[in-house]
């Protein structure tokens, strides 16, 4: 019971709605799920998403079983439909972390075409020092959920785009220094190329039906794009309900179990630094 208590709320915030998972002693009980109101027009365009977390924590105060809301600590997870992805080649073996996240920003504003001030970054140098993996979310969606936390007077622990911690969660399992990572949520893809223990491409991709064949083809053309040496042995880690995987393929598409709570994965993991809170 100690541990339960102290453990974090969670919630996973997409563009259409914020969710609650409601674990409980090893039990999964339903999770709590509130629409995020679409905006008039651009300005204030996470309102949404900031009423939605105010609405929600009531909600999970009711159903937790920690007494003490008002301590009580958040960790969000992010949509990577919210999030912006890149690796970044710089030497950054001398850059001081607020320099760096500055110079990633205004590359990845070049070219989204956005305003580099409209972004918050967050970068994590890889092995040689020679490149970075790169996330950035809108300044303006992490005010709103900073903001909603406050007001509900609870305090944010963690926010964390999901790719990250997608693979921050299973980064002290896994083997393979190459490997190729797949995040299926709905429709939503996220892919990322790992190569001799460094990321190499990250990209964003939506599948038309959720199954193994349309995963697969999305994933070659992924790799076929990048001129991925050794495709055909390339181990591919999964987290998606994709139906049967044909036996030829089995020894190469692994699907991952259930991810580790993202408190946990942040403590085991320095894979992919990416908290935002």
């Amino acid at each position: 019971m100690l541990r339960l208590w102290n453990k974090p709320l969670q919630i996973v915030v997409e563009p259409h709605q914020v969710t609650a998972p409601m674990p409980e002693a090893g039990l999964r009980r339903d999770g709590i799920v509130v629409p995020v109101a679409r905006p008039d027009g651009a300005p204030g365009a996470y309102d949404g998403i900031g009423k939605a977390i105010r609405d929600i924590l009531p909600q999970l105060r009711g159903r937790s079983e920690r007494a003490v809301y008002q301590a009580s600590r958040l960790n969000v997870e992010v949509a990577d439909t919210l999030v912006h992805y890149d690796v970044l080649t710089i030497d950054a073996r001398r850059l001081p972390p607020a320099e760096l996240d500055r110079l990633a920003a205004f590359g990845m504003a070049d070219t989204l075409g956005l305003d580099a001030g409209s972004l918050e970054m967050r970068c994590s140098v890889q092995l040689d020092g020679l490149s970075a993996v790169v996330c950035g979310m809108p300044a303006a969606l992490t005010d709103a959920i900073r903001l909603a936390c406050d007001d509900a007077g609870c305090r944010l622990n963690r926010l964390e785009p999901g790719f990250a911690a997608f693979w921050n969660g299973y980064f002290a399992r896994n083997k393979n220094d190459s490997a190729l990572l797949a995040r299926l949520r709905g429709s939503a893809l996220m892919l990322g190329w790992l190569r001799d223990g460094k990321w190499q491409a990250l990209a964003a991709e939506r599948l038309s039906e959720n199954d193994w064949p349309a995963l697969s083809d999305s994933c070659e053309a992924f790799c076929r794009r990048l001129c991925v040496p050794d495709y055909a042995g390339l181990p591919i880690y999964f987290d998606a309900d994709i139906g049967d995987i044909p036996a030829a393929a089995s020894s190469r598409w692994q699907r991952l179990p259930s991810r580790p709570e993202m408190a946990a994965a942040a403590d085991a993991a320095p894979g992919l630094a990416s908290n935002f809170a």
